[in-house]
């Protein structure tokens, strides 16, 4: 299964500096953990 997640914050270039300097990394972080979490609950 493929997940695909596009996101952008409001605000113009703030927004877009937000997304490269927090948000990608934020989400990135996230999203891996919530799938090692969902794989570990499906082999139980």
């Amino acid at each position: 299964m493929t997940d695909v997640v596009e996101f952008e914050s409001p605000a113009g270039p703030i927004g877009r500096l937000g997304n490269v300097l927090v948000l990608t990394r934020y989400m990135t972080k996230l999203l891996r953990q919530r799938n090692a979490w969902l794989a570990d609950t499906l082999r139980s």
